[in-house]
């Protein structure tokens, strides 16, 4: 497994669905194979890292091997999202933010989770439906921001595809089979 300076890690967490992740800032070895040291974007903390199974590597930039016509440009662009939580007793909100580049704040999210009387308290549950919440709020909030901006161009109405099936289309499918 090759990695450059800039590449991102991603190990699996002893959460399901969660992913530790990192940054490489150095290698060891010229020709990128393990180790590299890597910083962790939880703690901050630089490590050694020798990856394991469960780990795997994205290029910090799309790949170079992609063919471009005579004269075209690449745009690369750094999109971040800032999630803030508040809990307070049963409650628990999440207000994302998009923010592009050094651009104003592109779009907003904002998700809750309430723990019913009687349920036990596992916060780290309640945190995470209020950030899944903001973020999907977040995300159609731009999908729609895109498609009023393709109306206005257009001069027609149109219709966003997603080319991925959502995995219940896809469950369905496998069914009717």
């Amino acid at each position: 497994m090759l990695a450059a300076v800039g590449d991102r890690v991603f190990l699996a967490s002893v959460r399901p669905g969660h992913e530790h992740m990192g940054r490489v800032v150095a290698l060891r070895h010229p020709d990128g194979s393990p180790p590299y040291v890597v910083r962790w974007d939880d703690s901050g903390t630089e490590t050694v890292h020798f990856p394991r199974e469960d780990c795997r590597i994205e290029p910090a930039l799309p790949a170079a091997d992609v063919t471009a016509s005579v004269g075209s440009t690449q745009r690369v662009h750094r999109w971040t999202v800032t999630v803030d939580v508040v809990e307070h007793d049963e409650f628990t909100t999440a207000h994302a933010v998009l923010h592009e580049d050094d651009a104003p704040t592109v779009v907003t999210g904002r998700g809750e989770s309430v723990r019913r009387a009687g349920d036990r308290s596992i916060p780290e549950l309640g945190d995470e439906l209020a950030v899944s919440r903001a973020l999907r709020q977040l995300s159609d909030r731009l999908a729609h921001a895109v498609r009023n901006t393709l109306i206005d161009v257009e001069h027609h109405d149109v219709d966003l595809v997603d080319l991925r099936p959502s995995p219940v289309v896809v469950i369905r499918e496998r069914l009717r089979r």
